[in-house]
């Protein structure tokens, strides 16, 4: 078991202060227990204004790590997480009903994962 040095989060549907800050940032949250967590670049349609400010308190709850948007209105409807661990393994998981599985209270949601290791 390898502590999470970066994250790549494909979810086209990013585009609340829900989603990003309670939903995503559970994820980071997740990921920087072990505080050797340097990066996270999250792939999703851009929206509007509050999704901007949510970004920006997202980075603002965790500026030791480099936090990068990239957007696009291509971007995959199927949602995954690809970890890069420490030592430079990689895996990904890919979530059936995107990063909503876990809800706002902590609670989790009835869905399908994929697991899968040294991509």
């Amino acid at each position: 078991k390898q502590p999470v040095k970066g994250m790549i989060v494909s979810d086209r549907y990013l585009d609340t202060r829900e989603k990003i800050l309670d939903r995503l940032g559970a994820h980071i949250q997740l990921a920087q227990q072990t505080h050797l967590l340097e990066w996270v670049v999250v792939k999703t349609r851009q929206s509007d204004d509050l999704q901007k400010q949510a970004i920006q308190q997202l980075k603002s709850r965790y500026p030791s790590v480099n936090i990068k948007f990239e957007f696009s209105r291509n971007t995959a409807h199927d949602r995954c997480i690809e970890v890069t661990r420490i030592d430079g393994s990689k895996a990904r998981v890919i979530i059936g009903c995107g990063l909503d599985f876990i809800e706002s209270n902590g609670s989790v949601r009835n869905t399908f994962l994929i697991f899968q290791n040294e991509m």
